[in-house]
């Protein structure tokens, strides 16, 4: 996957830095080095070795040894480029120019092929020695290499030819914050306005991610949610899905039938349609007789205890009649 991710340095070691660029003297076992070069040396460098030992000799006298030997890039290779090596020295021929000494190495570790370049922030010059060719006043540094603006310039540079190989791509942005820098006692004006510009840019990056974030919440709160349809919908399909599959049965095979079950599969067929209404109607008469032998039963004894009662209060009235007076009760 292609990336615009741009690394910059620079530093005072430049000749041991081309060595490990190339693999060469004590970086002779990395293995990871497929292609290196050198170009834009002047006549009496005979490689990026001579050239950047030389760089570190006369920086560090030009002032009071805290000179910078040279800049350096650390550039990602798109997996989507055919032929990588190419692909890296077009791209350092568009930031070197034809003008600027450097070296080109291309490392292509497992996964992550990318390419190391470091060059002189002054002009080849061939009609001056090794130490004016170094010097302030006779063959001085470009600062358009200092200001941020060539380094976005870079990535932007980076980028276009990205697109090249992968029409769509995105720019990643949030990679961290840039590096405001420390306050110093002695500092000078310059120093002082540069990282006054650098703070300004950080705290107006962290308000814009607050309001970014704060954008984003209000569009989530507000989204709409799912119609109550929509939610069973989902719920019934979950639980269809998860579900044990199905074993698939075998098809049962046709039963042979027997002539007698085959003669009352028959006679059920021609049987006619109201055979079931006539049944149920026997079956409400027969009820209906029952019921109506029932209250006879039940007329018939209450009819014979009313006689019994009778006969009692009859029986009982003539003793009354028939008493002798002066016999007691």
């Amino acid at each position: 996957m292609a990336t615009d991710f741009v690394q910059a340095s620079n530093g005072r070691n430049g000749k041991n830095h081309s060595a490990y660029i190339a693999g060469e003297g004590r970086y002779a076992d990395k293995n990871e080095v497929i292609f290196f070069e050198d170009g834009n040396l002047p006549k009496w460098a005979k490689s990026a070795v001579d050239f950047f030992a030389a760089a570190d000799k006369h920086e560090a006298q030009a002032k009071s040894k805290k000179g910078r030997s040279y800049r350096g890039l650390m550039i990602p290779i798109p997996h989507e480029a055919p032929d990588k090596v190419q692909w890296s020295r077009d791209f350092t021929r568009e930031v070197c120019g034809t003008d600027h000494a450097f070296r080109l190495g291309v490392h292509a570790l497992e996964g992550n092929p990318h390419l190391h370049l470091m060059f002189s922030e002054r002009k080849t010059r061939h009609d001056l020695s090794p130490q004016d060719h170094f010097a302030r006043g006779k063959n001085n540094k470009v600062r358009e290499f200092t200001k941020d603006t060539w380094l976005e310039g870079v990535k932007n540079r980076m980028l276009e030819k990205i697109r090249k190989l992968v029409p769509g791509y995105v720019r990643k942005f949030g990679r961290g914050e840039e590096k405001i820098g420390p306050k110093l006692k002695n500092a000078g004006a310059s120093y002082e306005a540069a990282r006054a510009a650098r703070e300004a840019r950080v705290f107006k990056l962290r308000e814009d991610k607050k309001a970014l974030a704060s954008v984003i919440c209000e569009i989530e709160r507000f989204k709409p949610e799912k119609p109550i349809a929509e939610k069973k919908r989902g719920r019934a399909l979950d639980r269809i899905l998860s579900r044990p599959a199905l074993v698939p049965v075998r098809p049962m095979q046709k039963q042979r039938l027997t002539e007698q079950q085959k003669l009352m599969i028959a006679r059920s067929q021609k049987a006619p349609a109201f055979a079931a209404s006539n049944v149920l109607e026997r079956i409400a008469k027969r009820r209906e007789k029952e019921k109506a032998a029932k209250f006879a039963a039940i007329e018939r004894e209450r009819s014979e205890t009313d006689c019994e009662m009778d006969e009692g209060m009859e029986a009982r009235d003539m003793t009354r009649k028939f008493r002798p007076r002066g016999m007691s009760r």
